[in-house]
Formats: structure tokens, C-alpha cells, sequence
């Protein structure tokens, strides 16, 4: 989620708040046509009006209030508690300072809206996030916002078992597609009709986290070759099998599924955490691939 604040000389207004950074600045400009009746060019440039910049939030809570958007409204809400003339006893509240007829003041990052149901007004209330905490995202080409995953930026894969001619021999690479030939490489002097020779690999994410395992590698006729769904395989396994958290810890548990939602390891498109706060890097629908793009990233 995304906050705008309005300001009037200096003072705040009102908070809105929406999905995207952008849909956040357009509402606050819509808000503040509504508020002042001007154009929003002539009421920053002569009215003292400013809309600050969006900045990510997290829902902290939200939490009723005794400020009714009308006297009908207050009544409706009062009828099932009180008795006798209903009108009169809302009068009593509001010259006692019980309840208001009025929008609830608010804070930067407080947004005040009518709850239908109890027909009077409620404040949700955010807190702002830190740029950590934002999550990075494209638009697809079918219009849907999709996380953008952590990519690797290199990878070493070293045979341990086999020919002593290939043992203890690292090979290099910078993208999971190129382990498929290194790993084909050396699956030709893997065993066959059983047994596997043991492969360690490494993998480094553009954000410097490692990811090492081993691969244990059979002859291309019994293996795929594939690294990326070796990993993605005991990733989902800690993620998603009951047996897990009692054969491997709840920390591997937690840390695999952080992974599969962060970094890529092949599993295709993630989408962003509901209400998380999120930065649109490209969309794709209005900016799609050029292609040399198309050449380097497939070459």
C-alpha cells in the first residue's frame, strides 16, 4: 500500500491511500478536486494546497469512532440501544460531546471512511514502511502485477565423484539455463541402470544470498539435467510437506518458503503478498520486450 497526504498551508487534511504508488497520487488529486472545487493546479498555485509523496504503509489497525457523516446516520446507529424519541437522545449525545456530527480528525496516514453497516465513521490507520520492505513487481502482458524474483548472478557446480580425470573440476555460470549443458556434460560419464555421482553447486542471488546444495547427477539417459528443479523441488518439499518442520527445523520451513516467494528458482510467476507495498519496475503490457532485449536474454 501506498499514502498520500494533503496539506493546506502547511496543515493536514486527509490521508488516502491505495495498491500502487500510482494509484495513490491519482486518488489524491481526485480528493483534492473534490475538497476544494478548483482545479488542482490553481489550488496548489493560490489556495495553499499541496499533495505530498507517496510513501509506502502497512495497515496498523482500524478502529471505530463516534463521528457520524449525518443525523440520520446517528440515529439508524442508536435505534437498537436506546429508547423513547430516538432523535432527541442523539441530540442529548452530540450537545454532551458524546458523539459529532462531523468527519473524525485525523493524522498523516490515518484515513477516515464510513463504515455501511454501523453508518458511522471508522479510521484506518497505517504506519510507513521502510524501502526494504517494498516489493519490487512488473505488470505481465495479461495486466497482472507479478513479484519481480530475486535472479542468480553466478553459479559454480563442482563434480565430486566420477573419472578422476573430471574430480574436484568447477564449472561456471551466470543463469540456470546454462547449468542444463554443464550438467549434460557430465552426465555422460555418470553411472548408468543405477547408483550417481555426486555434484556440489553453489549459487549466489544478485542480492549476495547463497543457496548451496548437491546434485547427485546420473547418466543424461536417466537425468534431466535440470539444477533449477532440483532446488525448486526441496524448496516446495520444505514448504508445503507436513513432515518437514519435525525432519528439518521450522527455520529451514520458514526460510524456504521466503525463497520461493523472493528469489527465482525457476518457479514461474509469484504474485506480491496481499497489501504489501509495491513498486511497479515495468509493465509490459505498454513497454513489452524490444528485440535485442529478446536476444540477450535468450542468447
Amino acid at each position: 500500500m501506498f499514502c498520500v497526504d494533503i496539506t493546506r498551508d502547511g496543515e493536514h487534511v486527509e490521508s488516502v491511500a491505495e495498491k500502487t504508488e500510482v494509484e495513490a497520487r491519482n486518488a489524491a488529486f481526485y480528493r483534492l478536486m473534490r475538497l476544494q472545487g478548483n482545479s488542482t493546479d490553481y489550488a496548489m498555485q493560490h489556495g495553499g494546497w499541496a499533495i505530498g509523496a507517496a510513501y509506502p504503509v502497512k495497515l496498523k489497525m482500524i478502529q471505530g469512532t463516534a463521528y457520524f457523516p449525518s443525523w440520520a446516520a446517528a440515529e439508524i446507529y442508536y435505534q437498537p440501544y436506546e429508547s423513547g424519541n430516538i432523535s432527541e437522545r442523539v441530540r442529548e449525545k452530540v450537545r454532551a460531546g458524546e458523539i459529532y456530527i462531523d468527519k473524525p480528525p485525523t493524522k498523516p496516514g490515518e484515513v477516515a471512511h464510513i463504515d455501511q453497516k454501523e453508518k458511522r465513521f471508522f479510521v484506518t490507520i497505517y504506519e510507513r514502511e521502510s524501502e526494504a520492505e517494498r516489493v519490487r513487481a512488473y505488470v505481465g502482458v495479461d495486466g497482472v502485477t507479478y513479484r519481480l524474483l530475486i535472479e542468480p548472478v553466478a553459479i559454480e557446480i563442482t563434480r565430486r565423484e566420477g573419472p578422476t580425470y573430471r574430480i574436484d573440476k568447477t564449472h561456471k555460470a551466470k543463469r540456470w539455463a546454462e547449468c542444463w549443458g554443464i550438467l549434460r556434460m557430465e552426465a555422460a560419464t555418470a553411472p548408468e541402470g543405477g547408483g550417481y555421482d555426486k555434484h556440489d553447486f553453489v549459487v549466489t542471488f544478485a542480492d549476495g544470498f547463497t543457496y548451496r546444495g548437491r546434485y547427485d547427477l546420473k547418466h543424461w539417459r536417466e537425468d534431466s539435467c535440470d539444477l533449477a528443479a532440483h532446488c525448486r523441488q526441496s524448496l516446495q518439499w520444505l514448504a508445503r510437506d507436513d513432515r518437514a518442520a519435525a525432519l528439518s527445523g521450522i527455520d529451514d520451513v520458514e526460510t524456504a518458503r521466503r525463497l520461493l516467494q523472493t528469489h527465482d528458482f525457476g518457479q514461474g510467476r509469484v504474485l506480491p503478498p496481499e497489501g504489501a507495498a509495491v513498486e511497479i519496475v515495468r509493465n509490459y503490457q505498454t513497454n513489452p520486450l524490444t528485440s535485442e532485449e529478446v536476444k540477450a536474454r535468450y542468447k
